[in-house]
């Protein structure tokens, strides 16, 4: 009998050793998955075809791109690209799209973009090349998010033909009323360091001692404020500072603090990982066809021409706002610095540079390579004599027949403006900034712009006191 309870012990004993060896498999097995995972959230998904961006260095967007192949990296994935609002795949060039949106962001390259949808719209005989702004580049109460309060006066035209000013995204506003069937919304995102030196150098040094009459972007905010009036802090000084010198409560505090992830709708001071995720996929499967990433402009733009059903000649245009300036690495202390205030922007273009190599995936890695050379070949006869690139013009479209209206619109109250200012760190002192002449109107009756800056005369046309 003893020997029979020997027998039974040891049977058990190894049961459970078994058990425990499974159980640790499972256990290392998980946390080997999400130490995959991290990795994945650190690093863009590598497809078996892989495009090389420009370097860093480099402010100009349509470099040179190496091509070749590589094998999958067999990183476990937490994105489920296959949700996308759009993919490759899904094209229907029997109906393409009759509007578009793009959403205009500061130094992403945008002016190149915007000018290319532009003739998108012509090439397509649309009624309309682009909706009108409420002051000057800028609509809808920039940086205030989009609100249905801040179209001109004119009013829009629903659905949206063309939106290609500089706003801040709304998802919800979006969501609900303006991505209708048949409007495809694009934008621009760009490498965020290389993007915070730009947004720096242009509102901040390349200004400095300047006043300007006609002043929308309330230049030399909030780094100058933040450097107690200072005007001529080198960037990596200042990232070195950044911890000590930022100020949630100063206007437009978020040109130092995740300045695309706030274009594009999100609470900039939200550092929180699950919120970010949630909302980068939000923007991924509900709002944006498709987010250019600047550094792969090429395939960027092959996947253009295939959502907007464009021969590349279309997409053709010289890049602009192209600025050289002086780059100087960044220390240890200032990259980790700069990591921990630009964390969503981050994650915004790890996300999206994923989403266009699942996008690359989708419309197969070997037809997507020779496109790329068929449209660099095109832009490459563009560029040494434009007539290759001219198109004839689409008859004209018929609203009636794209069943397009016209919402009329009506005056802002200049108090409901400056309160959206307000709320949203978009307040500002230099004398000719609108909201600055919009106090002194609303308190006095006049205004004291110029003749050289037509602000005054959006304001008359599109406000009331």
């Amino acid at each position: 009998m003893l020997r029979n309870l020997r027998s039974y012990l040891l049977v058990a004993l190894l049961i459970a050793l078994y058990a425990l060896s499974k159980f640790t498999k499972i256990t290392d097995g998980l946390e080997k998955y999400y130490e995959m995972a991290e990795e994945a959230e650190k690093n863009a998904n590598k497809a078996e075809y892989i495009p090389e961006p420009n370097h860093p260095k480099s402010s100009h967007h349509g470099g040179s791109h190496k091509h070749g192949s590589s094998s999958s990296p067999g990183v476990a994935d937490p994105y489920d690209f296959s949700k996308s609002k759009w993919l490759p795949s899904k094209t229907n060039c029997a109906a393409p799209p009759t509007g578009m949106i793009f959403l205009k962001k500061h130094k992403t390259a945008s002016t190149t973009f915007r000018h290319m949808l532009t003739k998108y719209a012509r090439f397509k005989g649309l009624p309309s090349v682009g909706e009108p702004q409420l002051i000057g580049p800028q609509g809808g109460c920039y940086p205030a998010r989009f609100d249905e309060r801040c179209w001109p006066a004119t009013g829009h035209m629903s659905p949206i033909v063309a939106l290609t000013y500089h706003f801040r995204w709304n998802m919800d506003l979006f969501e609900e009323k303006f991505l209708t069937s048949g409007v495809a919304s694009v934008t621009t995102i760009r490498d965020p360091e290389t993007t915070f030196r730009s947004v720096y150098n242009y509102y901040y040094l390349n200004h400095a001692g300047k006043v300007s009459k006609c002043d929308m972007p309330c230049w030399g905010e909030p780094f100058r404020s933040f450097n107690n009036g200072r005007e001529d802090l080198p960037v990596g000084e200042f990232l070195d500072n950044l911890p000590k010198l930022f100020n949630a409560s100063e206007t437009r505090n978020f040109r130092s603090k995740n300045y695309q992830a706030f274009e594009m709708g999100m609470d900039h001071l939200n550092d929180n990982t699950a919120y970010i995720l949630r909302n980068l996929k939000r923007l991924d499967q509900h709002n944006f066809d498709f987010v250019v990433l600047t550094e792969y402009y090429y395939e960027s733009l092959v996947l253009l021409a295939k959502l907007f059903c464009l021969p590349y000649e279309v997409l053709y245009e010289p890049q602009l706002n192209k600025r050289e300036y002086e780059i100087e690495p960044l220390t240890p202390t200032q990259k980790k610095n700069f990591e921990t205030y630009f964390k969503a922007d981050i994650m915004l273009y790890d996300y999206f540079n994923k989403s266009l190599h699942h996008k690359i995936e989708d419309y197969g890695r070997e037809k997507f390579h020779q496109e790329v050379e068929k449209l660099k070949a095109v832009y490459e006869k563009c560029e040494e004599d434009v007539k290759h690139c001219l198109w004839k013009k689409a008859p004209r479209m018929n609203p009636e027949d794209l069943k397009i209206t016209a919402v009329p619109g009506e005056k802002m109250k200049v108090q409901d403006f400056i309160d959206l200012m307000d709320e949203n760190f978009g307040w500002c002192s230099n004398p000719f900034n609108p909201y600055t002449q919009l106090k002194l109107w609303q308190k006095t009756g006049k205004m004291t712009y110029g003749d050289e800056c037509n602000y005054k005369q959006d304001i008359l046309n599109n406000f009331e006191l």
